[in-house]
């Protein structure tokens, strides 16, 4: 250890080697001889390990501080408000993060799990997974890719091209599909083929339909382009009138038979 008296330094030198000084401003530096903050290190730092996780806590004025480091058992990366006592960031070994707050950015990849309650991105988001309990946010004209390379997971609704938010998924715009399954929530049409159905004779069907324009049950093209199509009950219609019309032919069938005989 030496001191500098001209310069108001404090020298710790190790086999020649200045390791660590000490200036009359009370800054002191690891591996830098111009400390210019009361800590100031040239290289890595290294935490070592403590109950409540290896870390660094930062804080000033006596205002509720932050702690960045490490989780107790070493396995997550987290970073802790004192203000209210929670996690505000956490992401693990396998490149899964969660974010209790709003996440923005200009691009964004992940690859492995984003979970956070707003995430707001400008150009383009490519995750393998990602959940988002409050709103998913894409900038307007979006010219990169937004890419879900396995699940979306929303608590309320996922919206894209539009402001309408009134249902689980909204799009204006083209949507292409590699499989879509629906589960229907009402009563298959199999009830058409049961004993005593009502079938519409084929004189009032003829009538019904020269004076509507339209099937029976089927939305005109006026409600379609006012309310769109509920694809769920609209298979439930198509099917009902595929199978309807089966039993038309069965019985033109039947009375071809008769004039034949």
């Amino acid at each position: 250890m030496r001191y500098l008296k001209a310069k108001f330094v404090l020298q710790f030198i190790n086999m020649n080697n200045e390791r660590m000084r000490l200036t009359g401003k009370g800054q002191l530096g690891l591996g830098t001889k111009n400390p210019t903050e009361k800590l100031h290190v040239r290289g890595r730092v290294r935490m070592g390990h403590h109950n409540n996780g290896a870390g660094a806590y930062y804080t000033q004025d006596g205002k509720p501080g932050w702690f960045a480091g490490l989780t107790s058992d070493a396995k997550t990366f987290r970073i802790y408000y004192d203000g209210d006592r929670k996690d505000k960031f956490l992401i693990d070994t396998e490149g899964n993060a969660i974010l209790k707050g709003t996440f923005s950015a200009k691009n964004m990849e992940s690859k492995g799990t984003l979970k956070a309650t707003e995430v707001e991105i400008e150009t383009s988001l490519h995750a393998e997974s990602i959940t988002v309990d409050g709103t998913l946010t894409i900038k307007d004209r979006v010219e990169g890719d937004i890419r879900f390379l396995g699940t979306v997971h929303h608590h309320d609704a996922v919206v894209v091209g539009t402001q309408e938010d009134n249902k689980s998924l909204t799009v204006n715009g083209r949507v292409k599909l590699k499989d879509l399954h629906l589960d229907p929530t009402g009563n298959w049409a199999d009830h058409v083929f049961e004993k005593g159905y009502a079938l519409l004779p084929l004189s009032k069907l003829k009538e019904y339909v020269r004076k509507n324009r339209h099937l029976p049950e089927v939305p005109t093209a006026k409600e379609v382009a006012e309310k769109g199509v509920d694809m769920d009950a609209m298979q439930v219609t198509l099917l009902k009138k595929v199978e309807e019309l089966t039993l038309y032919i069965m019985e033109l069938k039947e009375e071809i038979e008769l004039l034949k005989q």
